[in-house]
């Protein structure tokens, strides 16, 4: 590229991490202060644009504080001065999942069109990795274009075997998992490039040299230059106008130095290469490239308990609630699906996604408010879901309305493949009714047989929306029964009938040998070593379980092993027993006794 002839891109922005090194509300704080700071560069200063960090969701914390600027947020981002979205906030893509992340352009193009103006540039600054079918989602959204930070690497091993890096493309195709494409822009010098500029001129022209000369032999396609201006939780430059003015008396001839928005950066780009009629490199797959910690893998196993939370509460919403509802809507049952409910629920959701709070590599307070979201979003879930399930029952079965002394239990399958098997169910019977003994049957009247794992007398609430809450003496039976095919988005009814003989709940096996099978497989253990056979084929497979302990001297970023012998299982004390069995289903629990270290003593690198 021409370095005589270039544009450089001063981009003002902040990257806004709504939690990491401090917790929430303490980064309101700051927060409400860059806003407030902002506001006055941009009412003193008609042509400043300022970037914020590509979110919507720093509105929400911004006007939470500060309820009244909400029209005044409104006509900057009408007039692009202040750029927003098409986020609502920055998201990890492998610790969340791909829904979340269609979820999270959904509400931040929603956000967008509410405050009136939505970026075109795909912006993703600091993602650990990108996924193969970003550009897939990002086209789908009507975005051409990708801008990142971190995922991209060619490297080569020296004669040592240390990792050279090799050159990288600033522009380049992005192909996408299902060949979908997009121009891809990297910020191969971070963020941050161009975090400060001095109000001293000759400090701030001699900076600038320094920046270009670091692409004087760099992979660059044209000569527009992105200068980031600006860096974590940094506020606005408020001088950086009279500063570009200044320094572009002293540039040479086809040289500029301006501020930008990225829009007007990207369109740019594209045009350039299509009018000179440049090819670009094309890559394909992820971008999750390093020879270095640059996409931090090591987060992926941070804090686990997190991401199993996440885990959970992703699958409820993907398979279980959205489908029960969308299958009663489906049914005839019109106006049931709770749009805003769920909407509220993804939204909390989404807030436990920026990647340093799902990565878990924030301070420990974050996390600690992370538990307590998950908590509530399960709380909140719950009643959903139970509400649902009434509802299918009641709309769905094949019976009478139950009366009297029937009770009903409805079976849902809310994936797209068929299911069938034992289910376990929680069944509520009135103590008053005096139902002892009763039998199980399916819509076709066909007596099912079943297992009383457990039954419990105790008190339960009633909640009535014309009375106070009340309690009723009952029953609590646990249930194991065979439900048989059940088809894809669909429901399955079952209904216990009074009947003559009284059943007792199974008692806990007696002492068994530790072993358990099916027609398939066999699974047996024989003091620590547990053993699996393939029935048809006598294939087997000794030693199934191994366990391993490793020190880890690292932080929250990344694994550092020690100079540290690993404990196995041969140290460990292992007992197992037969905790269930009968004609559905047979538990085996294996317990070991794992001696850890308590701690790692830094002066002999030793635990």
């Amino acid at each position: 590229m021409d370095q005589h002839n270039r544009v450089f891109c001063v981009i003002s922005h902040t990257h806004w991490d709504r939690e990491w090194y401090m917790p929430l509300e303490n980064f309101r704080h700051r927060l409400t202060d860059l806003m407030d700071r902002l506001l006055l560069i941009l009412a003193e200063q008609p042509d400043y644009i300022f970037h914020l960090d590509a979110q919507t969701v720093v509105l929400e914390d911004y006007l939470a504080v500060r309820p009244g600027k909400k029209a005044l947020l409104m006509e900057y981002i009408a007039n692009r001065r202040i750029i927003i979205g098409p986020w609502y906030l920055q998201n990890d893509f492998y610790l969340t999942s791909g829904e979340s992340t269609i979820r999270n352009l959904l509400e931040g193009k929603k956000l967008c069109r509410e405050f009136g103006g939505c970026s075109k540039a795909g912006y993703a600054a600091d993602q650990f990795g990108n996924p193969s079918q970003l550009p897939q989602i990002m086209r789908g959204f009507g975005f051409d274009n990708f801008i990142f930070g971190r995922g991209i690497a060619r490297y080569h091993l020296d004669e040592k075997g240390n990792a050279v890096s090799e050159p990288t493309p600033t522009e380049f195709i992005w192909r996408g998992a299902d060949g979908t494409e997009v121009l891809a822009i990297h910020m191969r010098h971070w963020y941050n490039n161009a975090q400060r500029f001095s109000a001293d001129i000759d400090k701030a022209t001699k900076h600038l040299s320094q920046i270009a000369a670091l692409y004087d032999n760099e992979f660059t396609l044209t000569p527009y230059l992105l200068l980031m201006n600006g860096v974590d939780h940094l506020e606005a430059q408020p001088d950086i106008i009279e500063i570009t003015e200044k320094v572009q008396e002293r540039l040479p001839e086809g040289q500029y130095f301006l501020q930008y928005n990225l829009d007007d950066y990207v369109e740019a780009v594209a045009d350039y290469i299509a009018e000179k009629g440049i090819t670009p490199d094309v890559v394909e797959g992820e971008l999750r490239q390093s020879f270095d910690i640059t996409v931090l893998q090591g987060t992926l196993s941070s804090r686990a308990y997190l991401k199993t939370a996440n885990a959970e509460t992703q699958a409820l919403l993907e398979n279980r609630l959205e489908p029960l509802y969308a299958m009663m809507e489906a049914q005839g049952m019109k106006g049931i699906y709770p749009k805003d409910q769920l909407v509220y629920t993804w939204k909390n959701l989404m807030r436990n996604h920026p990647h340093d709070s799902i990565c878990g590599c924030s301070h420990d307070g974050v996390h600690a408010h992370m538990e307590n979201r998950y908590a509530e979003m399960a709380e909140y879930t719950d009643v959903l879901l139970s509400r649902g399930m009434l509802t299918a029952g009641e709309h769905t079965a094949p019976f009478r309305k139950a009366e009297g002394k029937n009770y009903l239990i409805t079976v849902a399958n809310t994936l797209s493949t068929p299911l069938s098997g034992a289910v376990e169910v929680d069944v509520k019977i009135l103590v008053e009714d005096d139902l002892e003994a009763f039998t199980l049957v399916d819509g076709s009247g066909k007596d099912i047989p079943f297992h009383i794992l457990s039954k419990k007398a105790r008190t339960t609430n009633v909640m009535s929306p014309i009375n106070l809450p009340g309690e009723l003496d009952i029953y609590d039976y646990k249930l194991l029964f065979d439900a048989g095919d059940v088809a894809p988005y669909s429901f399955k009814t079952f209904c216990l009938i009074p009947a003559d003989v009284i059943r007792a709940p199974l008692l806990a096996p007696a002492a068994l040998p530790a072993k358990i099978e099916n027609e398939v497989l066999s699974l047996s253990v024989e003091g620590d070593r547990v053993t699996l056979t393939e029935k048809a084929t006598g294939r087997t497979i000794t030693d199934l379980i191994q366990l391993e302990d490793v020190a880890d001297v690292g932080d929250s970023y990344g694994f550092y092993g020690a100079d540290d012998e690993p404990i196995h299982r041969s140290h460990f004390g292992v007992s197992s027993r037969v905790t269930e069995s009968n004609s559905l289903r047979q538990t085996l629990e294996i317990n070991y006794l794992l001696p850890l270290p308590a701690e790692f003593d830094a002066a002999s690198g030793k635990r």
